[in-house]
């Protein structure tokens, strides 16, 4: 019963109206045509035979198309009672062909009532059974072309991605480098300093928070190439799982057998017969299905699996037609063409059955995996956009710290050097040689050493004339630091970024950084002899600190100000990301 629901479900009017349903009702035709006249069968009418039932498929066919392509027929979509009516409407007008053909051509009687009855009987099951083969196979098919499009998508993502971010970083540094050269020309100290402060507040801090707002947006939205249907797999499929269904081959023998054998014995008598021979197949092929769960268990090759199916199956055919056959010699009837009919139709009707299930089987297969592989795309397209998101914001925090703080120190000595009157040109060259350094980082996107104390104290050496930076970090806590290169890239960036605004927005000319461990999390505490004045507004910095600390606090005094970070426990974790070179 379930596998005639499924059925119903899956025979579609589009997937009845195919190639592969007009090839099977065809070989179907010539089957049980030619079967049932072995009796009177020549070899001189033959041709005529067979031009006649290939006629009639035709015809069945081309009626079905028509009807197909009517707006009404269309409009009802592919329900299954329209499928239904229509294969039933394309077998009446087979059966009228083929008694026609047979009282014009072969010059018989045309028992056009009978033709329609068994053409229905017989070519609708066949035709339907058929249809949920087709639409499983299409199906299984556009949902393989939309998995390799999905992929495809992907990787297209991927290349844009790491295409777009180093344009987007080379474009940045050559901006950078551009304006702050620039700035370093003359020889006129108090210009220089002016114009060095002038591009932080100008250039330098706008391009670092437009870096970390400005990561593009990728999908897996992608062009489907139309599906191709695997139609010379699925018959090596096609004996894998439980190709044999007893129930539905014994419904379907029932319906294509009852006209035929009534025709021959009677209705009473066909009626028993045709009972007979669907009790023989369920108990025939419940048998033929347990005899292949043992074979299937010892894992024979496709060939070796193939022959074995159909020797299983003509075992079960033979002892259905033996049944029947004892039954028909019984009432006195030969039995020959029944015999032929259940061995050669029945022979049809299981490799459709097992190409069905081999198809419904593939289907929740494919489906199954284009359900994971699209969750799995979306978490690849995720981590794409996270990526390019911290490969953004690792470049923004090198400008917005480390470049920003040179440049700041750099114009901080100029100003000195002019109080102080000192040597003006050493100063200007030791302040273009330090802007200088810090753009040739950004070149070659080095954002760390892998040593946190000395990235550390790169820091100090960059304010050094200007202000002096202390640093304290026990080396067992260093080295634990190290061994996970994301905490690292964050303890540096919240150690640049506060002695940068320390420097710039509270005058200090005196800061201690100490790094330390708590019971379970790592601490900073960055201490200054200045005091800020006025208020600022909230930037990259404090950004910065929301996203990555468990807690922050900044305290103000009069003439100190002490920034205390706490951020998560160390430990090994994925690799320090770098800006893209």
């Amino acid at each position: 019963m379930r596998a005639l629901v499924g059925l119903s479900r899956r025979a579609t009017a589009d997937a009845a109206v195919s190639w592969p349903a007009f090839c099977v009702a065809l070989v179907a035709s010539l089957v049980l045509y030619l079967s049932d006249t072995l009796d009177v069968l020549t070899l001189r009418d033959l041709p005529l035979r067979i031009a006649m039932v290939a006629v009639a498929a035709a015809g069945m066919f081309g009626v079905m198309a028509l009807m197909r392509r009517l707006p009404y027929v269309r409009a009802r979509g592919d329900r299954f009672r329209w499928t239904l009516a229509l294969v039933a409407c394309g077998a009446v007008v087979r059966g009228l062909l083929m008694g026609g053909g047979a009282a014009v051509l072969l010059h018989g009687p045309s028992q056009v009532a009978f033709r329609i009855v068994a053409s229905v009987m017989t070519l609708v099951p066949l035709v339907l059974v058929t249809a949920a083969v087709v639409n499983d196979v299409r199906a299984e098919a556009e949902r393989r072309a939309a998995l390799a499009a999905a992929r495809r998508a992907v990787d297209d993502a991927e290349r844009a991605a790491d295409a777009e971010i180093v344009d987007a970083h080379a474009a940045t540094v050559a901006r950078v480098r551009e304006v702050l050269e620039q700035a370093v020309r003359g020889t006129v100290v108090p210009d220089v300093a002016a114009r060095l402060r002038e591009q932080i507040d100008a250039v330098i801090r706008p391009i670092s928070h437009q870096l970390v707002t400005s990561v593009p947006q990728w999908t897996t939205d992608a062009q489907v190439e139309p599906a191709r249907v695997r139609w010379r797999e699925l018959w090596r499929e096609a004996t894998l799982g439980r190709p044999f269904q007893p129930g539905l081959t014994a419904a379907l023998g029932f319906v294509v057998g009852i006209v035929g054998v009534s025709n021959r014995v009677g209705p009473a008598a066909g009626l028993a017969v045709t009972l007979l021979l669907a009790a023989a197949t369920l108990l025939a092929f419940t048998v033929a299905r347990r005899v292949w769960a043992v074979v299937l268990r010892r894992h024979p090759g496709p060939v070796r699996r193939v022959v074995l199916w159909a020797i299983i199956t003509l075992g079960a055919l033979v002892a259905v037609a033996g049944a029947v056959a004892g039954a028909f010699l019984a009432i006195g009837v030969d039995a020959l063409p029944i015999v032929a009919a259940i061995i050669t139709f029945g022979l049809a009707v299981t490799a459709a059955i097992a190409c069905m299930q081999a198809a419904v089987a593939n289907l929740r297969e494919v489906t199954a995996d284009l359900a994971a592989e699209t969750v799995a795309l979306e978490r690849a397209v995720a981590r794409v956009q996270a990526v390019a998101w911290q490969q953004q914001r690792v470049l923004a925090l090198a400008i917005h710290g480390s470049l920003q703080a040179h440049v700041a120190a750099a114009a901080a000595r100029l100003e000195a050097a002019i109080a102080n009157g000192g040597d003006v040109s050493a100063a200007i060259a030791e302040a273009r040689q330090s802007v200088l350094d810090a753009l040739d980082q950004l070149d070659v996107g080095t954002v760390g050493s892998g040593d946190v104390r000395e990235d550390l104290l790169d820091i100090a050496e960059a304010w050094e004339g200007v202000c002096d930076v202390v640093i304290q970090v026990d080396p067992a806590v260093a080295e634990r630091i190290d061994a996970d290169p994301a905490a690292a890239r964050v303890v540096v960036d919240v150690c640049t970024e506060a002695c940068s605004n320390a420097v710039r927005h509270a005058d200090a000319t005196l800061i201690s950084v100490a790094v330390d461990e708590l019971a379970d999390a790592l601490r900073i505490v960055v201490w200054s002899n200045g005091s800020p004045t006025g208020t600022r507004s909230e930037g990259l910095g404090t950004r910065l600190l929301d996203e990555v600390a468990l807690r922050w606090e900044r305290t103000v005094g009069d003439d100190q100000t002490s920034l205390e970070v706490v951020l998560p426990s160390v430990g090994a974790h994925a690799p320090r990301p770098v800006a893209v070179p």
